[in-house]
């Protein structure tokens, strides 16, 4: 058994080969964490996490952060996308996401309302063929 430290964890999920949590407020926009569960088997509570580090963009306030048959799928809620990657270890490396949901591309962030967009995705649930986002929709 071990206890991991990690600022404000959000939504824990593993695929039994890494553990991601959507986390860190005390980090400017956010961050995911990941570990290697290998490493948390070897090193216990000493296991450090890879956070996420982006070359061309960077997170707001991510929502949840769902690691599922290799792939790690986030959902960037200030950033109105769900960004994926068919490689956990290329998203550790800091490579760009496969895919973009909700956005053109990764400068662009603006939340709306329709068929090619998002508003504050924020819960993931992926079954090995569709992905379900769950949005933050504010309302009067």
């Amino acid at each position: 058994m071990a206890t991991l430290n990690v600022a404000r964890p959000n939504k824990l999920t593993s695929d039994g080969q890494h553990l991601a949590a959507a986390c860190c407020q005390d980090k400017p926009g956010g961050a995911v964490a990941i570990w290697r569960v290998a490493d948390i088997k070897k090193y216990g509570s000493e296991a450090k996490p890879h956070y996420l580090a982006f070359r061309n963009f960077h997170l707001n306030l991510p929502g949840a952060a769902l690691v599922r048959q290799g792939s790690l799928f986030v959902a960037d809620s200030g950033g109105n996308r769900v960004l994926i990657w068919r490689d956990v270890e290329k998203a550790i490396s800091g490579s760009n996401p496969d895919v973009i949901l909700g956005q053109k591309n990764l400068a662009e962030t603006t939340r709306a309302i329709g068929r090619d967009s998002m508003f504050m995705p924020n819960a993931l649930a992926f079954d090995g063929s569709f992905l379900w986002v769950g949005e933050v929709k504010f309302s009067e």
